[in-house]
């Protein structure tokens, strides 16, 4: 990369809900992210904002499947977050069955949550953010 030139960075994901009022209750419940504008592109849909960004696009669907049974589906999403005792609170108060797991080396922590037929999400919180054992 030249010195002028601006990196790449993730903008959005797509994500095809068979649920999507599920998925909707767990990305502003439990992951904090807001309902917001989208533009009329003539099929009903959501964006989801973390601060101004809209950073989860969705729509209602069953993921395509290719005549070999694959498909394009995103596996997982993973959010950064902050406070690991609330977000397992949340979790808990609405229903929500997770794993867990530890980074080896960075000591991050990873909540894994399946929300809807297909879809992961993983919570990542910063291992300096844990309290000590």
């Amino acid at each position: 990369m030249s010195a002028h030139a601006i990196a790449p960075r993730l903008d959005h994901v797509l994500v095809i809900a068979s649920d999507p009022s599920a998925t909707l209750r767990f990305l502003t419940e439990v992951v904090g992210l807001i309902g917001g504008a989208r533009p009329a592109f003539g099929f009903p849909g959501w964006w989801l904002y973390a601060g101004s960004q809209a950073v989860v696009h969705m729509v209602q669907g069953t993921p395509a499947r290719g005549s070999d049974g694959d498909s394009d589906a995103i596996h997982h999403a993973a959010f950064r977050l902050c406070d690991s005792h609330a977000t397992r609170r949340r979790l808990q108060q609405g229903g929500w069955r997770y794993s867990e797991a530890l980074v080896p080396q960075t000591g991050e922590l990873q909540i894994f949550v399946s929300i809807s037929a297909g879809l992961l999400i993983e919570l990542v919180f910063d291992a300096d953010s844990l309290p000590p054992n």
